[in-house]
């Protein structure tokens, strides 16, 4: 019975994921078609958000396949993470994998594997709330810059308040995918 409620979970999450997705790249399909007041480019008004906050060290890294900064001027946060984060994407599959064969032997391989996922989604919810205020942050400094106006900012608000909604739901699944771990490792 818990394994079914694992897979409900798993698939209830994955159907979110699908449906955000589909609606972030539907607003901006839609938004992009509507040009800035001031004639600037996504690039341009990057470049400007970055300078504009003082912004120079910005490290992109690569945590389960989506490209982030994960910054936050003030305190880094997550960027201190981001070094066992990537060790645990790299080697969670085959710690997990020879956790599975290897369960007769030992249960420790297997366990290490919960641990090194367990690092990742402590990542994706360390992180989250940095997401977050970064769609807030973005939408006051489009305003603050005389980017966005009475008729762009709720377009603007509704494409960040979507990018945001994808943190949510890549927490949620992690989460989700942890327990599913912990459920293979409890059961055997």
């Amino acid at each position: 019975m818990q394994n079914q409620m694992i897979w409900i979970i798993v698939i209830g999450v994955m159907v979110l994921s699908y449906i955000i997705q589909a609606m972030l790249q539907s607003r901006f399909n839609k938004y992009s078609q509507v040009p800035t007041s001031n004639g600037m480019t996504g690039a341009d008004i990057a470049r400007k958000m970055l300078r504009d906050n003082g912004i120079t060290d910005v490290e992109v890294t690569s945590v389960r396949g989506t490209l982030t900064d994960h910054y936050n001027p003030q305190t880094k946060t997550g960027t201190a993470l981001v070094p066992v984060v990537n060790f645990s994407n790299k080697a969670v599959q085959w710690v997990l994998l020879a956790g599975v064969l290897l369960f007769a032997v030992t249960h420790s391989v297997l366990w290490l594997g919960v641990v090194l996922f367990g690092m990742s989604t402590l990542f994706s919810l360390v992180t989250l709330p940095v997401e977050i205020n970064a769609s807030r942050r973005a939408v006051a400094w489009l305003e603050s810059a005389g980017i966005t106006n009475y008729e762009t900012k709720p377009m603007a608000q509704d494409s960040l308040k979507w990018a945001a909604y994808t943190y949510v739901i890549a927490a949620i699944g992690s989460l989700a995918t942890l327990f599913y771990y912990i459920g293979i490792a409890r059961s055997r």
